[in-house]
């Protein structure tokens, strides 16, 4: 060997290049095979750049001409890069084989296209990693499995639609395989349905002749077109439409049969029933009397139903029985025709009257007529099924449609249905001929009728208080009745003579004229409200109902006098809107009485607390401050007694009053009701003597006389209270008895009243203010406490010079009670006293207990009436009880007539929120009203030891 050959030598150099030569070769021959196929190949790599792509790639995607080596896949799809291409081909450069389905979009006259695309990841000899891409276009056959997916679909629709079961059986007929459609309607499982076993769900009658058919239309090769029954998984038999249809092979022999069983059965009903109707409507329709009409839809209905007897019985209310003229009777069947009393259907009859079917399959076995049908008298009429369908109009039970059969069946829903409307459509047949029967004999009468009729309106004219009237649409008067002259004293000559028009009043003309055109123009009825003017003067007010002619030539009309009624409407609505204004006074007032009550309640506490803290406390500024704070809690204390007296929770109890202390305890309250441009002016002798009266209805009296001067001077002014001392020597003319008495006198400078107003200031309800803004009820109540006082209210006023009010109140013959003095020091018992204290406010309870107890009184409390009766069960004896009145579930007098059962002796004093409590409901126990010190508790139950000798 030649040693230059192995070393570069000019024989190695020519092989090297042809080893090139054929190298380039090949690679022209594959990339000729590969611009030929019909795959789309490229190669990319890392930077997602072509490095190589075939014609068939470019074609394939619909790119545009030219070498796609070197540019960037996202610059030649943009489209589809970002969201397809681009996170696949990063997972096929991990060395991950990515197959998938690319879709292009559509583009102008371009469709959208379909491809399957395989990323193979490979290297290069540099070990760089790269993908070959391969891709098929695939639109067609995508575009046809579309196809066959909807046909599919609208396949199971159509199946689904009408309600199809679809079956397939084998070239011969034979039922193979699993049919989950069949066994899902039938029930029957894969053995019991093969081959020909199908048939043993299908009715025994149509079990055979469904086996014939299909047999015939397997030899013959020809579509399967038949009825039967199935009976399906519930048991229940229903009716189904087949169609089945061969199969064919390519050398045309049967492949399989495919079949659909629809079910049919309402279907059919509904024909059986429209064909059912048809005929009982045009049988009705020419029936002429009820009889015709019962005697057909009862034999049409039997013989449609193969039933045994129908009968339709009339009920008769008026003589409780029950009538059958008319009946079907099939062959044996004995008749059931005659009258009957409704008693003899028994608890049935009222199933009948609530429209309530009777249904029986067998009445020997129905609890319901097991024993009516065992006797004798039923046996003979061969009833062992019965279907009753009662008809009832507007309430009334009027006829039953009766359907039997001498053996025991099954009512399907269908043929009670039939039944009902057969029921209806006779019932109406019988209005119809009955109203035909009169309409026949109306119009042999009519003649008569009509001069019968003529009568009776000539007599309804002359006795009749509403004004009838014949008119023209001019103005005229053709005719009026008697009454025109009775009501408003115009005879009839000159009514007719000058017309209605001067007659209505001139603000309601525009009126009747709109309602006159309303009733030529569109010609119906119109109703409408005038005053009409009477011979002497007077406006009456006139309710009219307006009709016209056909023709329109004339108007007819009633008028009824309604002036009486609706001034009595209005009386009552002002009585209404009185009484409404009374009731939010009532709920105001027991709203009040209820928060004073509870602040009654609060109060006791705070004053018992601050009376005991002034018994401990020797600082001097502390016994100011507690002293400061005692006094503001007195005068809430008459603030409250003033808001109970509103609210009408005091009993009225006359006393000695100082008229001019009441009214300067009142200064303050009336100028804050008053407000900052009234002025308040106070003529109040030093030397005035008592009077008798209750002071708190004397306050809530002066405070309605001061807020209605408010009223009377909205822009300010004066208000001036004064009293003087009169003497009345004889009775007045007023009723005033002989006497002395203090006139007590409000004046205002406001606006004052006309004669007419001042009359009706003291009648109850009356009020000049706005609805809603007054009751009327503040000077009759001022009226009523000066007569329940023995003396006289009086209202002097003219407009423009203010209103002045005065009450006379009879002087008194006592002194009025001097207030009691608190004691300074705490008083002690002297012995041990033992005190049963209930009240069921803890605060209440807890400041009193504390208040006897520093007296030296022994105190057990209770929470309420039932812990103390528990106390006193248990052995507990009391010395004296003091008890809350109002307590959940028992009150204090209650609970101390419990008390005194057991101990007749027992002292028992009453505490309460209200400023008193009438002797019936304190049932004559001592009363002491909250809020009080405890040295008044004290000084109380003192008193009512010594009384009781204890």
């Amino acid at each position: 060997m030649d040693q230059r050959d192995t070393q570069g030598s000019p024989a190695s150099d020519a092989g090297l290049e042809q080893l090139v030569v054929r190298l380039r070769d090949a690679e022209d021959r594959l990339r000729a095979v590969t611009q030929q196929v019909r795959i789309g190949l490229a190669v990319t790599g890392p930077d997602h750049r072509y490095r190589f792509a075939n014609q068939a790639y470019a074609d394939l995607l619909r790119l545009p001409t030219g070498d796609l080596v070197g540019q960037r896949v996202a610059d030649v799809l943009p489209e589809v890069y970002e969201t397809q291409i681009r996170p696949r081909l990063d997972r096929a450069l991990t060395g991950e084989t990515v197959s998938y389905e690319l879709v292009t979009p559509a583009h102008g006259e371009l469709q959208e296209r379909r491809y399957a695309v395989t990323y193979q990841p490979g290297r290069e000899e540099s070990g760089e990693p790269e993908v070959t891409v391969v891709v098929q276009d695939i639109t067609e056959q995508a575009t046809t499995a579309r196809r066959l997916r909807d046909s599919e679909e609208r396949f199971r629709a159509a199946v689904q639609a009408v309600q199809g079961v679809v079956w397939t059986n084998d070239a011969e007929g034979r039922m193979s395989g699993e049919q989950p459609g069949w066994a899902a309607l039938t029930g029957q499982t894969e053995d019991e349905y093969q081959g020909y076993g199908w048939s043993s769900a299908v009715h025994p009658d149509d079990a055979q002749p469904s086996i014939m058919a299909w047999t015939r239309a397997v030899s013959l090769r020809e579509p399967f077109i038949f009825e039967h029954r199935v009976k399906t998984r519930g048991g229940e038999y229903r009716r189904f439409a087949i169609r089945a249809l061969p199969l064919l092979g390519p050398d045309g022999s049967i492949r399989e049969w495919v079949g659909v069983h629809t079910d049919v059965t309402e279907q059919r009903a509904r024909e059986r029933r429209d064909a059912f109707l048809l005929a009982l409507e045009d049988l009705l329709g020419r029936a002429a009397t009820p009889e015709e009409a019962s005697a057909g839809a009862s034999e049409l209905l039997g013989r449609s139903l193969d039933a045994g007897r129908v009968t339709y019985a009339e009920i008769d209310e008026a003589t409780d029985s029950l009538t059958v003229s008319r009946e079907y009777l099939a062959a044996g069947m004995p008749s059931a025709a005659g009258t009957y009393p409704l008693s003899g259907l028994g608890p049935a009859l009222d199933h009948y009257r609530r429209g309530q079917p009777i249904i029986v399959t067998d009445s020997r076995q129905d609890p319901r007529t097991a024993a009516f049908a065992a006797r004798p008298d039923t046996l003979a009429m061969r009833t062992r099924a019965m279907l009753d369908m009662p008809l009832v109009r507007q309430g009334r039970l009027v006829a039953i449609l009766a359907v039997n059969h001498p053996a025991p069946r099954e009512w399907t829903r269908e043929e009670v249905e039939l039944v009902r409307a057969t029921a209806e459509r006779t019932w109406d047949a019988f209005e119809r001929t009955r109203a035909e029967a009169r309409i026949r004999e109306l119009n042999a009468t009519l003649e008569r009728r009509v001069s019968e009729a003529v009568n009776e309106r000539n007599r309804l004219w002359a006795v009749s208080e509403d004004l009838f009237v014949t008119a023209d649409f001019t103005g005229r008067l053709l005719e009026v009745s008697e009454s025109w002259t009775r009501l408003l004293g115009w005879d009839r000559e000159t009514l007719l003579r000058d017309g209605y028009v001067h007659l209505i009043h001139p603000d309601d003309l525009d009126l009747a004229r709109d309602q006159l055109e309303a009733l030529q123009r569109s010609g119906r009825s119109v109703s409408y409200e005038n005053r009409v003017l009477k011979q002497d003067g007077e406006w009456r007010l006139i309710d009219w109902t307006l009709n016209m002619e056909p023709d329109g030539g004339r108007l007819y009309g009633v008028g009824r006098d309604i002036t009486r009624e609706r001034a009595q409407t209005q009386a009552l609505a002002e009585v209404q809107a009185q009484l409404h204004e009374v009731q939010k006074l009532e709920s105001i007032g027991q709203l009040t009485g209820g928060v004073a009550h509870d602040f009654n309640n609060l109060l006791t506490p705070i004053v018992g607390a601050l009376d005991i803290l002034s018994r401990r406390v020797t600082d001097d500024r502390a016994q100011r401050l507690i002293t400061g704070a005692l006094q503001s809690a007195d005068r809430a204390k008459t603030l409250i007694q003033r808001l109970l007296a509103f609210a009408r929770r005091q009993t009225l109890q006359p006393q000695a009053v100082v008229p001019a202390k009441l009214v300067l305890g009142m200064r303050d309250l009336i100028e804050r009701s008053l407000g900052p441009l009234i002025e308040v002016r106070l003529d109040l002798p030093a030397d005035l003597p008592s009077i008798l009266v209750d002071p708190n209805q004397l306050e809530l009296a002066l405070l309605n006389l001061s807020l209605n001067a408010h009223d009377a001077m909205p822009d300010g002014g004066r208000l001036s209270i004064a009293a003087r001392v009169m003497d009345v020597g004889t009775r007045t003319r007023s009723g005033l008895a002989p006497g002395r008495y203090v006139r007590l006198m409000v004046s205002d400078t406001g606006s004052g009243m006309d004669a007419d107003t001042l009359k009706r200031a003291i009648e109850p309800f009356f009020s000049t203010k706005a609805v809603g803004r007054g009751t009327g009820l503040g000077l009759s109540m001022v009226h009523g406490l000066a007569a329940q006082s023995g003396g006289l209210f009086e209202l002097e006023s003219r407009p423009g010079e203010g209103t002045t009010a005065a009450l006379w109140l009879p002087v008194a013959d006592e002194q009025p009670k001097a207030e009691a003095v608190q004691p300074h020091e705490w008083l002690g018992t002297g012995r041990s006293v033992k005190v049963l204290l209930v009240d069921d406010e803890d605060a209440v309870r807890t400041v009193a207990a504390e208040g006897m107890r520093e007296l030296g009184y022994e105190v057990v409390e209770a929470v309420n009436a039932a812990t103390a009766l528990e106390l006193v069960g248990n052995g507990l004896r009391a010395d004296i009880v003091v008890t809350d009145h109002m307590m959940p579930g028992m009150t204090g007098a209650d609970l101390a007539g419990e008390l005194r059962r057991q101990q007749p002796s027992l002292p028992v004093l009453l505490i309460t929120g209200y400023a008193h409590l009438s002797p019936e409901r304190a049932r004559g126990l001592p009363v002491l009203p909250k809020p009080f010190r405890p040295v008044e508790l004290a000084a109380t139950l003192s008193e009512m030891l010594a009384a009781a000798g204890r």
